[in-house]
């Protein structure tokens, strides 16, 4: 356990040091898309996420979004599908809303407007 004390990026780089040497250890094979060091976790972890809707007819590109996205085309009588550009996001429905969730970062909450399309 990495101390509390710690910003998210060096916790998070000391965490993947331990795990990535108990994999090679144990002979499993694996891979990673950035450099293990802390600035390359912050990084990764600081990525610009992207979500994409209903077989990628919406993209929205959350770096800095807001706490509310109002209006959001969904289509009547359609089951939510998404995409996300991290396996750590996740879109959920809650009430007449949704919201994004990025590991335990709340990104934001999406009203949707139903439109036929």
């Amino acid at each position: 356990e990495a101390s509390k004390n710690l910003p998210v990026n060096l916790r998070a780089y000391y965490h993947l040091l331990a795990i990535e040497n108990y994999l090679k250890t144990a002979g499993i094979e694996f891979s990673r898309d950035f450099e293990l060091t802390p600035k390359g976790v912050d990084k990764a972890i600081n990525k610009e996420l992207e979500v994409k809707l209903f077989n990628d007819r919406i993209l929205l590109s959350l770096k800095n979004p807001r706490k509310v996205i109002n209006y959001v085309p969904f289509p009547v009588n359609k089951e939510l599908n998404y995409n996300t550009s991290n396996e750590l996001t996740a879109v959920i429905a809650e009430g007449n809303s949704f919201y994004i969730q990025y590991g335990n970062r709340f990104q934001t909450r999406l009203y949707p407007e139903y439109l036929e399309f």
